[in-house]
């Protein structure tokens, strides 16, 4: 995966650079859950 073409000083309402971000944060927790990766359960 390659994220390009994010220039925050361009991107005055940081929509770019926050999209880019929430993209980069999902992929990366499906490639940790595709390894195994789970998380216990919080105590309530």
């Amino acid at each position: 995966m390659d994220v390009v073409e994010v220039s925050p000083p361009y991107d005055h309402a940081d929509i770019t650079a926050l999209a880019a971000a929430s993209l980069l944060m999902e992929y990366l927790c499906l490639k940790a859950w595709q390894k195994g990766a789970r998380a216990e359960p919080m105590p309530e």
